[in-house]
């Protein structure tokens, strides 16, 4: 099976059908485009290339001695020799110590080129092989006839002290990872539209999808995640969006979602993207993003006259779109229906699809979090797990204090006994709601501003790490979720002052259950991804 997919950690050996001298360099940088973590791949070493008959058995190992997923690999021939693969690549499943390459002509010198590729979650990363020098024998590959007794025995050359001809490998198409021009097939299967000159840390070429989306509005009506204008934003954009719980039916998820050929990627443009192909739709220049869209005299096959959505937005209301007839730009309401258009950023580097850099999300937005932190429900992060838990790895406490009744706990006498430890305190809500406890009621209600409703009160041994985080404010201390064991009908229940410590309703000077204590609502999360 052909593929016209990137591929990872490429290395280099120039044989002579039949004669090989290999050599290799590798290197690389994992790829940092993933969700939230990079997974790491090792560079294949070719080990040696042994000549048959129209064939090549090439030896290939990773040099740390791991297993391999899929080798990967293409072959450049001079002019007149056979070539299976043409600009193509091919893979290997299972990547076995060695394959053969079949169809290739006998005497000809050809280069092949290897990558491991771990299953399209691999850094793309190439590193080029540099060939050794010619053997000083070459030896013919041995032919055979039908008949099994008669074979022609290898020949002998004069050593030679020079290198044998090789044929540098170029890869020749933008799709399969050569140089690109403004109107070439990307790798994703788009039209190339604009070509920052060099490779940025977000790429350097961005295609465009070949046909609009079902209009569709803005969405996030009230809300603003956060979003930039600049060219190689909109990625990061259409991400915040499509995180953010006013996602659905939006202009950004339905682009965040599109694949075009199994490739992924796509996004809605910022602001700058978007005016880069407005000029491609009319037929202008690209890659100047200080020089605005203007009306042109037609638009290119497959634009609308019409108006076409950014991922930028301009308020909690508002979001900029573009007239691709008279080239403005203009803050819209969300709710409006417009035109969509999916991009995509890639950078093409020796051959292959190299990896672009993608500004992590925030805590807020399903990223790494850290104590301070703002967490999705609008919190604070008070708690950070060294590894995910069962019950998650972060927690946040809600910016309020729930005071029913005076803060008392108002349920002494449920005769319900909970539990201390981390990741309790959802259960020991859910049994205090049950008995209709008011604390627990209240913060079992509670909604953030964004949206988040799956609040509890903490047990104690959760709320302890927020009063050293120095978020329990209030100088009485707060309940907890936890009892401390009940006697006949009346039970204690822990709360935890402003420093963190813990203590039962019968301790000296804590008061009982019906003093007047805050009641603080958390919850528990993990990263996306």
């Amino acid at each position: 099976m052909k593929r016209k997919a990137p591929f990872a950690f490429l290395m280099a050996a120039t044989c002579v059908l039949a004669a090989c001298s290999d050599s290799s360099s590798s290197g690389g940088t994992s790829d940092s485009r993933v969700k939230n973590e990079a997974l790491a791949v090792v560079a294949p070493v070719i080990n040696k290339i042994e000549p048959g008959d129209s064939s090549l058995t090439v030896f290939v190992s990773l040099p740390d001695g791991s297993a391999g997923n899929i080798w990967f690999y293409q072959v450049s021939a001079p002019a007149g020799a056979a070539n299976p693969l043409g600009d193509g690549t091919e893979t290997v499943d299972n990547a076995p110590a060695s394959f053969v390459i079949n169809g290739l002509t006998n005497g000809a010198t050809y280069t092949i080129r290897v990558a491991h590729w771990n299953n399209g979650e691999s850094s793309y990363v190439s590193a080029t092989g540099t060939p050794g020098p010619a053997p000083t024998t070459t030896v013919l590959a041995t032919s055979t006839t039908t008949s099994s007794t008669t074979t022609v025995a290898p020949t002998t050359l004069p050593p030679t002290t020079t290198n044998a001809p090789t044929t540098t490998l170029r890869v020749s198409t933008c799709q399969t990872g050569g140089d690109c021009a403004i109107g070439d097939t990307g790798p994703g299967g788009g039209i190339v539209f604009y070509d920052a000159g060099s490779i940025q840390p977000w790429g350097r070429y961005l295609e465009v999808a070949p046909n609009d989306l079902t209009p569709a509005q803005f969405g996030c009506v009230g809300s603003e995640p956060p979003s930039v204008a600049a060219v190689g934003a909109g990625f990061a954009n259409s991400y915040e969006v499509s995180v953010s719980t006013c996602a659905n039916n939006s202009a950004a998820q339905a682009a965040f979602t599109y694949t075009l050929r199994g490739s992924t990627g796509w996004y809605l443009p910022s602001r700058g993207e978007l005016n880069e192909l407005c000029k491609y739709a009319n037929n202008q220049e690209t890659g100047d993003s200080a020089k605005a869209c203007t009306k042109g005299a037609t638009l290119r096959t497959g634009f609308s006259p019409t108006y076409y959505w950014s991922s930028t937005q301009n308020g909690p209301n508002f979001a900029w779109y573009q007239s691709f007839v008279t080239g403005q730009q203009y803050g819209y309401g969300k709710p409006a229906p417009a035109a969509i258009r999916p991009i995509r950023a890639f950078a093409n580097k020796d051959g292959v699809t190299v990896p672009t850099t993608i500004a992590a999300p925030r805590c807020n937005r399903g990223g790494e979090c850290k104590v301070g932190d703002t967490g999705p429900g609008g919190g604070i992060v008070f708690y950070v797990a060294p590894t995910i838990q069962p019950w998650g790895q972060y927690m946040e406490i809600a910016p309020v204090t729930f005071m029913p009744y005076g803060g008392s706990w108002g349920c002494s006498t449920s005769g319900v006994n909970t539990s201390r430890g981390f990741g309790t305190g959802p259960a020991n809500t859910r049994a205090l709601v049950s008995k209709g406890c008011q604390p627990a009621v209240e913060v079992d209600r509670y909604v953030s501003p964004t949206g988040v409703d799956d609040w509890f009160m903490p047990s104690v041994d959760e709320a302890v790490p927020a009063g050293q985080a120095g978020l329990l404010n209030d100088s009485r201390g707060t309940w907890s979720s936890s009892t401390d064991g009940c006697l006949s009908t009346y039970c204690f229940y822990f709360s935890v002052d402003a420093t963190g410590r813990p203590k039962d309703s019968a301790s000296p000077g804590s008061g009982g259950s019906s003093t007047g204590t805050g009641v603080r609502a958390i919850r528990m999360f993990r990263k996306v991804g």
